[in-house]
């Protein structure tokens, strides 16, 4: 029986080096080839020898769609072949478990590394998804108002003359209300 590739097993795989925020593959075995795949022992053996003289200690490759970089992982055939966003990537080699919302750079400029990626809540994941969810014009006072809405409750306030006045005026409300939350990689990194 194959098994689909979990964070946990992600670990198994790959190596990250948090200084630079480079992705290493791992030299692999014949067992991990035979759990992914129906290979008896001599085909995994000859796909684990293949593996580590070609790609171990070697950079993960990464592949572009747009602005988004994924890594394309394949174990033999079928269940153990993914495309996964690098971030998501990182998050699960790192910490052993999938990201719970959004993970995103800090700075676009700058490096994958522990200090720069951040995994924001689902609720605020919305947020960057859409960035006028929450946001309202009101077209006789020609203004912007946020509402929040928490359960039953609605918490609101309007006014302002520009959308990025409002987007930020919400994002700030989120904040007192503590709805707002990210968890940085580097808290999490052991």
């Amino acid at each position: 029986m194959k098994h689909t590739l979990k964070a946990k097993d992600l670990q198994a795989l790959m190596t990250y080096n948090p200084n630079t925020g480079g992705l290493f593959w791992k030299a692999r075995t014949p067992e991990l080839y035979r759990k992914y795949s129906q290979a008896d022992q001599g085909m995994a053996e000859r796909s684990c020898t293949w593996f580590n003289q070609r790609y171990a200690g070697e950079h993960v490759g990464i592949t572009m769609n747009g602005s988004n970089t994924y890594v394309r992982i394949a174990i033999g055939s079928g269940a153990g072949n993914i495309r996964k966003n690098i971030l998501d990537l990182i998050w699960a080699v790192v910490t052993g478990k999938e990201p719970n919302g959004l993970v995103r750079l800090l700075d676009d400029n700058c490096a994958r590394t522990v200090d720069n990626i951040v995994c924001l809540s689902p609720h605020i994941a919305q947020l960057f998804r859409n960035p006028r969810a929450g946001i309202y014009r009101n077209r006789e006072e020609k203004t912007f108002y946020w509402r929040i809405y928490r359960g039953k409750g609605l918490d609101q306030q309007g006014g302002y003359q520009t959308i990025k006045e409002a987007r930020e005026a919400r994002d700030n409300k989120l904040k007192e209300l503590g709805l707002w939350q990210e968890t940085l990689l580097n808290d999490v990194y052991s």
